[in-house]
């Protein structure tokens, strides 16, 4: 009779220490640019489809998914960001269409077009 309550105090202790660490904080990778936010999505969303395609996933599975959103989350802020940029960048291309302002124009559309090449320019994620 003692070994299953010696089994249940010990089960309880060890799930303590692991639900204790899934809520840990863990640090980023940092996404400063829009190639490096890309880079990050493309390194990170293959582990987390790994992880979470499983048929059973355990509690070391998920702190490592807690421990990938993190990376995750940033490179989705560094592309919001980027694109909020590109957005206003190509509002000023179109106002200055509208009045044939030729050096605004090239000038925004120059800077629109360079911030979102990483978009469409697959990068070199080595």
């Amino acid at each position: 009779m003692k070994f299953p309550v010696v089994f249940l105090v010990c089960s309880a202790v060890s799930f303590g220490a692991v639900a204790s660490s899934e809520y840990q904080h863990f640090k980023a990778i940092p996404s400063e640019t829009l190639t490096e936010a890309i880079c990050n999505l493309q390194r990170h969303q293959p582990m987390l489809a790994e992880l979470v395609n499983q048929p059973e996933m355990s509690a070391e599975d998920m702190v490592k998914i807690h421990e990938l959103t993190y990376t995750l989350e940033m490179a989705l802020q560094r592309i919001e960001v980027e694109l909020e940029q590109a957005e206003e960048q190509l509002e000023r291309v179109h106002v200055g269409s509208e009045r044939m302002a030729k050096d605004d124009v090239k000038a925004n559309a120059s800077a629109y077009l360079a911030t979102l090449k990483p978009l469409l320019v697959a990068p070199d994620c080595q």
